[in-house]
């Protein structure tokens, strides 16, 4: 496990017992485990604008449907890479998007 620093001033307090609880509290909370996920998607016309309807690092929601199976997720978008079609517009390709929670 790596080596984890964070400073914090907990000036107001000068009980050592809530000092401790405080800090115990803040280590556990930034030692749990996480579940990460990645996409990354090819979008076909229609898709919304780049830079116009969303970000580099918003949080957007992706509707994946194959077949009958259907689920939905809210990640931020990580980086795009723009193409320029046939007609001179510009239109998101190869989205890449990250999605990490905490689980308790």
């Amino acid at each position: 496990m790596g080596r984890r620093v964070e400073y914090v001033a907990y000036t107001g307090d000068t009980v050592l017992a809530s000092i401790n609880a405080k800090a115990r509290g803040r280590l556990n909370r930034r030692s749990r485990p996480s579940t990460i996920a990645e996409y990354t998607v090819d979008p076909d016309y229609g898709v919304p604008a780049l830079f116009d309807d969303f970000q580099i690092g918003d949080v957007v929601t992706l509707d994946y449907r194959d077949g009958v199976v259907r689920w939905t997720a809210k990640p931020r978008v990580l980086s795009a890479t723009v193409r320029v079609n046939l007609a001179g517009h510009e239109q998101p390709a190869d989205v890449a998007f990250y999605d990490k929670q905490d689980v308790a």
